[in-house]
């Protein structure tokens, strides 16, 4: 289980508990779920604690992130741990409140936990028309390490969309926190 606190957030493992219905609505924001190349979804709360209970909090991680002076739920990252390989991948969702600041403070304080757990390299995925998710990745650290020609499909349009790997190795990190 995880629980980590930066200045602003408290991450922890998102069991059926935490659950919430900001990220329900989240769902069903076509703006935000664009964001991730996602369609909108209407979702219900026993539907969102079943999909948290198939985490298995090993090599599937789903991480909650809450504001620290209320337990706001302000978004969700997934993991997908690769062991053999050392190889992390993440998913952002932010669902609401000053990302920046959010995904700069969670990031951080989960490639700390991820490299100190033996993840050797941490892998993000976003749309290429996700210019300003691209530019935050670049300031937190990642590299921009290949672009994916019509990797995905597009929900709205069933058009492909391309895809921009950013990768951020445990050696780097580490001059950087260094």
């Amino acid at each position: 289980m995880i629980r980590l606190h930066t200045d602003g957030y408290v991450l922890q493992t998102m069991t059926r508990d935490l659950v919430s219905e900001a990220w329900r609505r989240w769902a069903g924001d076509a703006a935000l779920m664009r964001s991730i190349n996602s369609a909108r979804m209407e979702v219900s709360l026993p539907e969102l604690r079943t999909y948290a209970a198939g985490f298995d909090n090993r090599t599937r991680l789903l991480v909650g992130v809450f504001d620290r002076a209320d337990m706001t739920h302000r978004g969700v990252y997934e993991i997908d741990i690769q062991p053999f390989h050392r190889t992390a991948t993440l998913q952002v969702l932010i669902g609401s409140g000053p990302v920046p600041r959010i995904r700069t403070e969670a990031d951080k304080a989960l490639l700390d936990l991820l490299f100190s757990r033996g993840i050797e390299k941490v892998v993000i995925r976003i749309p290429a028309y996700e210019q300003r998710q691209a530019k935050l990745l670049e300031r937190i650290g990642y590299v921009r390490e290949g672009y994916l020609r019509e990797e995905r499909r597009r929900p709205e349009r069933r058009e492909r969309v391309d895809y921009v790997q950013y990768g951020l190795l445990k050696a780097n990190w580490a001059d950087q926190a260094g």
